[in-house]
């Protein structure tokens, strides 16, 4: 387990960065988030944000899907985009680089019948 000590100054009414930046003694070996959660994971860093340094930000985060779960830093750095304007930018990004078992069962249909 890692720790990181941050100064003791009013880290209180600060924003944070990123999921592994908030608190004075933090756990950040790993924050586990539902997918459908991932937009206010996203919105806790300042845009415009480049590809490397958006991956470098969520490199502790995994995202749970229904069947399986990811590194949100590792399919940031699978986006074509080199800098994302946005969060709802990188959240599209995002979807097009989600694995199968970020949408459901595999091999389930949307309703067609």
């Amino acid at each position: 387990m890692r720790f990181r000590v941050l100064p003791l100054e009013d880290t209180v009414n600060k924003p944070c960065r990123a999921a592994k930046s908030c608190g004075t003694v933090i756990d950040f070996v790993t924050d586990r988030i539902k997918i459908n959660r991932v937009k206010n994971v996203l919105d806790r860093i300042e845009y415009p944000q480049p590809r490397v340094d958006a991956a470098a930000e969520f490199d502790d985060v995994t995202l749970l899907f229904a069947d399986g779960e990811a590194n949100l830093g590792e399919l940031i750095t699978k986006a074509d985009r080199e800098t994302f304007r946005s969060a709802d930018d990188l959240s599209t990004e995002l979807n097009n680089v989600m694995p199968i078992e970020a949408v459901g069962e595999p091999g389930q249909s949307d309703g067609d019948a």
